[in-house]
């Protein structure tokens, strides 16, 4: 007997989001939008604070000028006649200038410094008064540049003259101008930062926005999975509306051409059973009588023998044509009857008709289940008709056979099996155990009938599971897990998307031993 070593597990499921396909619209839109806004903003800034660097610049390169100019062509407004000394040049330049907001002009003659400041705070005076950050300006070989100071950042420039006085001695005067862009930039600042809060509350119009036309265009989707949790094998008649002639009325249109096709097909496989079953019924039933007439014959050895074989093709016959009923019933809301019953009389129930319906095997009874369960007895007990149908098959003649029953530790659910030590399972045919199937090669016609696909169609009504359990040591176990109370279609646990619905209790896997849980 083969040992599976592996549990048989469903298939995997590709891993998705849980989040809807509304808020991750929502979320794209808000997300593209405020990349956007933030890449504005951030240029924004980088642009206004240029703009301040260059407006400083243009203030400097024009106070510079202006100075040039005023040594070169300036006169003495006392005398009307040329400076006589550097120094008053610049006592003279500087009484006229009015600078700029931020700006601070210092004329230096000599080592003397001469200033006239419009920054605020005095930024300027402690500038002048910081003689080693004005040094460094007045000994740097460029004649601009940026520094850092105690009152922020700073752009300078810095031009020299040459005045004669009236005794021909030569004078060299410096005019260093400089302009504070803290302040310009801190209120750009500001101005960025009032944007990024008007901004902040486009992005949440923009969220509802987009949540509301989000909901408009999955509108249609949601009618779509609406109908798709309506449609079941017993009413196959819904359909999507067609809003328009979008991309999404062509796909409810390609699903309203699914379903009328999955209805098409399922009404044509009802009928086919249904016509089946009465054409095959009626000439099976009068044969089984002329095979019943024929076997009056005592004395014919070779009609008795024929009548048997005969006999037995038809009872096979009867057998298939009920197992097809079943199945075609098994999606039918009046499939299952339940009622209480007692669930040892239900196990004990099996054990009798296993006794009955195969006499040629040693049936052993192991039933340690007990109380009172909701479940449908005919429809049981017609699963396990099949399921110790199956262990005959697979059995030799003269071998023990069990037939048992047990309650889950919880008391929720009652098992119920047929264990034979013959059934040799490969690993596909096991996985496909309670799958109808049926291959045909040169060497013979295998495969697995209909009757554990009955099993697993009554487990499935209950709510309950099919199972096998295979171990080489002692055989092969296949049963159901049925919960000892049925529930009703209106009392089904509501669909939730992205959530499967799973039994109540755990489902047994291929591969543990049969002494497991005894």
């Amino acid at each position: 007997m083969t040992t599976t070593s592996e549990p048989i597990t469903a298939a995997q499921e590709p891993r998705t989001t849980r989040v809807g396909a509304r808020w991750r619209i929502v979320w794209w839109i808000v997300a593209t939008t405020g990349l956007t806004l933030l890449v504005v903003l951030i240029s924004l800034r980088s642009v206004l604070n240029q703009q301040v660097a260059e407006i400083a610049n243009a203030e400097i390169v024009q106070e510079s000028n202006e100075f040039r100019t005023y040594a070169e062509f300036g006169e003495d407004p006392n005398t009307a006649q040329t400076f006589s000394s550097a120094l008053e040049l610049v006592e003279s330049y500087l009484q006229i200038q009015t600078p700029a907001s931020g700006e601070i002009l210092i004329g230096v003659v000599d080592g003397e410094v001469l200033y006239v400041d419009n920054t605020a705070e005095d930024a300027g005076t402690a500038l002048v008064q910081d003689a080693t950050r004005l040094d460094g300006i007045l000994a740097d070989p460029a004649s601009s540049g940026v520094a850092d100071t105690d009152d922020g950042a700073i752009r300078w420039g810095k031009v020299s003259v040459t005045a004669t006085d009236p005794a021909g001695n030569e004078q060299n005067a410096t005019l260093v101008t400089v302009h504070f862009i803290a302040d310009d930039m801190e209120s750009n600042d500001q101005e960025i930062l009032i944007l990024l809060c008007i901004g902040a509350g486009g992005l949440v119009l923009t969220a509802g926005v987009g949540w509301l036309v989000a909901g408009r265009i999955l509108a249609p989707l949601r009618s779509m999975r609406e109908v798709a949790r309506s449609i079941s094998s017993q009413n196959l008649s819904g359909r999507v509306p067609v809003p328009g002639r979008d991309d999404i009325s062509e796909l409810a249109v390609t699903m309203n051409e699914m379903l009328d096709r999955v209805e098409s097909a399922h009404s044509s496989q009802r009928h086919f059973i249904a016509e089946a079953r009465r054409r095959v019924g009626d000439p099976q039933a009068r044969a089984a009588r002329a095979v019943a007439h024929l076997a009056e014959y005592p004395n014919d050895e070779r009609v008795r023998e024929m009548s048997r074989n005969v006999g037995t093709e038809l009872r096979r016959m009867r057998d298939v044509l009920d197992e097809l009923d079943i199945l075609a019933q098994a999606d039918s809301p009046d499939f299952l009857t339940p009622r209480s019953i007692s669930l040892h009389e239900l196990a004990s129930a099996a054990y009798s008709r296993a006794s009955s319906n195969a006499p040629g095997y040693l049936w052993s009874f192991n039933s340690r289940a007990e109380g009172v369960g909701v479940l449908d007895p005919e429809r049981v007990l017609q699963a396990m008709d099949e399921l110790i149908a199956n262990a005959a098959a697979h059995t030799p003649v003269g071998a023990t056979v069990e037939i048992g029953s047990a309650m889950s530790d919880d008391g929720q659910a009652i098992s119920l099996w047929v264990a034979d030590p013959g059934t040799d399972l490969e690993p596909k045919q096991a996985e496909m155990l309670f799958e109808f199937y049926r291959t045909q090669t040169e060497e013979a016609d295998t495969g697995m009938g209909l009757g554990l696909a009955v099993v697993r169609a009554v487990a499935d009504a209950h709510y309950g599971t099919a199972w096998v359990e295979v171990d080489p040591a002692v055989g092969t176990r296949i049963g159901m897990d049925l919960p000892v109370a049925v529930l009703s279609p209106q009392d089904e646990p509501a669909d939730d998307p992205g959530v499967e619905r799973t039994a109540p209790y755990p489902t047994r896997t291929v591969g543990r031993s049969i002494e497991e849980g005894r």
